[in-house]
């Protein structure tokens, strides 16, 4: 198979990745099965902490792990040791990609906890945006500006959760400070389609109440 077919496969599936070789390790059959050997040493704690990280996108700081899962700096040490989790020296961990697409199968297996956590790491990132609004209007602009070029990919998730979601609370506070980045970075396409997506919302919600009245 070429290495294109590869890449195209695993986006879909981990199951692309297997042999039907018996002289082997049964945790060696598969790539899913060499993820499944090494889930299966991780204590419960790390288990549950370990899936609900893959609602990250693009890696994550400590603090927003901490806020987001409640992971403790000894536990994403723990799991950093057992290559479960990779750390670069400014502190920035991140899920090899295959791992990522793998916790959040099994975060998926589990609804009830993939809605709450997915609504953490958009209250969390909302409010990062709405933080940094004083700032991004002064002299720590530059500052601000950097902070927040580092989270394009939790920042744009947590926007389209909010706005599928219809979280006009959370939304509305983050938006000027958005605008600013955006136009900072001479990202008017970005901020354009921001702007659209929560004016749509915002009708549409005012349409429905007038339905109702």
């Amino acid at each position: 198979m070429s290495c294109e077919y590869i890449a195209q496969g695993i986006e879909h599936s981990l199951d692309l990745l297997h042999t039907a070789w018996r002289n082997i390790f049964a945790c060696h059959h598969s790539l899913e099965a060499t993820f499944e050997h090494s889930w299966n040493l991780l204590s419960e704690r790390e288990r549950i902490t370990y899936r609900k990280l893959s609602v990250f996108q693009g890696g994550f700081s400590q603090e927003a792990a901490q806020q987001v899962v409640g992971a403790s700096l000894p536990l994403l040490s723990a799991l950093v040791d057992k290559s479960m989790l990779r750390c670069d020296f400014s502190g920035w961990y991140s899920l090899h990609p295959l791992l990522h697409q793998y916790a959040a199968q099994k975060l998926n297996q589990l609804p009830e906890e993939a809605q709450q956590t997915q609504a953490k790491h958009t209250q969390y990132y909302m409010i990062f945006l709405q933080e940094r609004e004083a700032a991004i209007k002064g002299k720590r602009q530059k500052g601000a500006i950097d902070e927040i070029a580092r989270e394009p990919d939790n920042i744009h998730a947590a926007w389209n959760w909010a706005v599928s979601h219809r979280e006009d609370d959370l939304l509305s506070p983050a938006l000027e400070c958005l605008f600013y980045f955006c136009e900072s970075r001479s990202l008017m396409h970005d901020g354009e389609r921001f702007m659209g997506q929560i004016a749509e919302t915002f009708q549409e919600e005012k349409f429905c109440l007038g339905e109702e009245h």
